[in-house]
């Protein structure tokens, strides 16, 4: 599963919102879902892409979209994922963006490189990402600045789908003890990062950030993996390294 389908499936269970995953190979890509994707995307020359989300007569593409979308169309079910007041959300929309424009590229351009150089200078560029994100957490997150849980934003802990629960410190979401749109967003690469760069790079990302004082950004990555949907959604280590063996061969030159 790619992470930008697992998370609108991750979305899909916190909302509690009954679906059917339809898989498609990319690779020889049925005529009805080229089809499909340009009755919602009109411009023939971009590339189709998933997830794509039928509902009811509602079509759309792309995960950050559609999350979002999931959000605001189940407000009643499940988890919340967007906070209610204007300014909460549209920080954890910052959020998702920032690590989308940064983190993202980072990761994606460590698994490519390979000459030791490049791959030296890869870890460097993910792990200055990281440190902004700790930052980001610190000057936006919830009780912005010591990352306490601050206020709650209106929200109630039956808005998300449980009792609150104790955490390590810094062990807390974007916004303290509330999942939002941010970390489904995130959270595929994230497992990504934890599960395969260790093998792939020899990279500990968590521990590297436990050793350059980065507990906001631990803490975080740690909740994110913890959260069942997450669980339940994400590949095995073995999927992701062998993926990754498959389109380093498919590549070499």
């Amino acid at each position: 599963m790619c992470p930008y389908s697992q998370a609108v499936i991750m979305a899909l269970l916190e909302k509690k919102v009954p679906f059917r995953e339809v898989k498609v190979n990319l690779g020889a890509k049925p005529q009805d879902f080229v089809e499909l994707y340009h009755s919602i995307i009109p411009d023939k020359d971009e590339r189709e892409r998933v997830p794509v989300l039928l509902n009811g007569t509602n079509r759309l593409v792309d995960s950050t979209t559609i999350v979002e979308y999931l959000a605001a169309a189940y407000p009643d079910s499940g988890t919340a994922l967007m906070p209610p007041d204007a300014y909460t959300a549209a920080r954890v929309k910052l959020f998702s963006r920032y690590f989308a424009d940064h983190v993202v590229p980072a990761y994606h351009h460590l698994v490519k490189v390979s000459e030791p150089a490049m791959v030296a200078a890869a870890k460097d560029e993910l792990l200055k990402a990281l440190a902004c994100v700790d930052e980001f957490l610190a000057l936006h997150g919830a009780g912005a600045g010591d990352y306490a849980v601050g206020p709650h934003y209106g929200w109630s802990m039956s808005s998300q789908g449980g009792e609150e629960q104790s955490a390590a410190p810094y062990e807390h979401f974007l916004m303290g003890p509330f999942y939002t749109t941010a970390e489904v967003l995130a959270t595929p690469f994230v497992a990504r990062m934890v599960q395969v760069l260790p093998e792939w790079r020899g990279m500990d990302v968590l521990a590297e950030c436990d050793v350059r004082k980065l507990p906001r950004v631990a803490g975080w990555m740690r909740a994110c993996l913890g959260r069942p949907s997450a669980q339940m959604t994400g590949p095995r280590k073995k999927e992701l390294v062998d993926g990754l063996v498959e389109w380093e061969w498919s590549h070499a030159v």
